[in-house]
């Protein structure tokens, strides 16, 4: 298992601009992608059939454990924008799913890349001469 991603939490700026990311109330690295658990197991059996020539078996399994791995989380947590009553004053909207976007945390996809997929099971031979 590894640690996950570190992800700011911080959606765009007042002006619409992406570059600091950063709030002081808000450690930087504080938020994370959930872990990915993967355990692949292969095992193999040679048996010689003469001198030089051998047969092999081959039995291997993917995602032994079946983890559902998350590959894509909503990042942006909060929105920074303007008072309606004072054009001055920036608020801080934390994003929790009931103001018309996905809450920060949900995850939106899981097991969708070529590392991580459901559980796979593969068997094989081959003759070496």
């Amino acid at each position: 298992a590894n640690s996950g991603a570190r992800i700011s939490g911080l959606g765009a700026s007042l002006n619409g601009y992406g570059g600091n990311d950063i709030l002081p109330q808000i450690g930087r690295n504080t938020f994370r992608y959930p872990g990915a658990v993967n355990l692949d197991v292969r095992a193999a059996k040679r048996t010689r059939i003469g001198e030089r020539v051998s047969f092999e078996l081959i039995g291997e399994a993917f995602n032994v454990l079946n983890h559902t791995n998350v590959t894509s989380i909503e990042t942006i947590g909060y929105l920074i924008n303007n008072d309606s009553s004072d054009a001055r004053t920036a608020h801080l909207t934390y994003l929790d799913g009931s103001n018309g976007k996905s809450a920060f945390g949900a995850v939106t996809n899981a097991n969708s890349s070529s590392l991580y997929r459901q559980r796979q099971i593969q068997a094989g031979c081959r003759f070496i001469f």
